[in-house]
């Protein structure tokens, strides 16, 4: 799992499969409690460790779209671009399981934070960048920047965002690339 999470910003979505394998990380005794799933899940990994997936570099005049989403186990995000036909060039992806706390936190604090973890993971290269896309399937994050009403940690994570310039797009989970 090391060289797993030495690879984890160059697959997408990877700690959502690996989660079932990361929890056995400080197992006593993991050949005990190692089940089909985390077999199943090894495999998985190791095909898209297989695959021909390839990052491009980016351009940096170019528009940059960052990629964000969050389910009950993890978050992640796409850096990409698109050529002049409109085909999408992977530059990076990153992506981390959620501890058991943040297991807990609203869906709209779980999607923030993943937005919040793909800026600063793309910081070198998202930071005074001035045509920057965000994109979501959380409809509710496109109107928290006009919103009076946050909690503490979604003003802290507005603070972050500050430093960049960016519009944010919601779009069908169906549609992310």
């Amino acid at each position: 799992m090391g060289v797993v999470s030495h690879l984890r910003s160059f697959c997408p979505m990877l700690s959502k499969v690996a989660e079932p394998i990361d929890s056995l990380r400080n197992d006593g005794d993991v050949k005990k409690n190692w089940t089909q799933l985390h077999t199943d899940r090894f495999n998985t990994i190791k095909q898209i460790l297989l695959s021909n997936q390839i990052l491009h570099a980016p351009i940096l005049n170019d528009k940059m779209f960052l990629q964000c989403d969050a389910s009950l186990y993890g978050i992640a995000a796409c850096l990409y671009q698109k050529d002049k036909l409109g085909r999408i060039k992977h530059i990076a992806f990153v992506s981390r399981s959620l501890n058991s706390a943040e297991r807990n936190w609203s869906t709209n604090r779980r999607e923030c934070a993943a937005v919040v973890f793909g800026f600063i993971k793309f910081r070198s290269l998202l930071w005074g960048h001035n045509d920057i896309e965000v994109l979501t399937d959380h409809l509710a994050l496109t109107y928290m920047f006009t919103s009076t009403s946050l909690n503490s940690t979604l003003q802290s994570y507005l603070e972050i965002l500050g430093e960049f310039h960016f519009t944010i797009s919601h779009t069908q989970t169906k549609e992310l690339k």
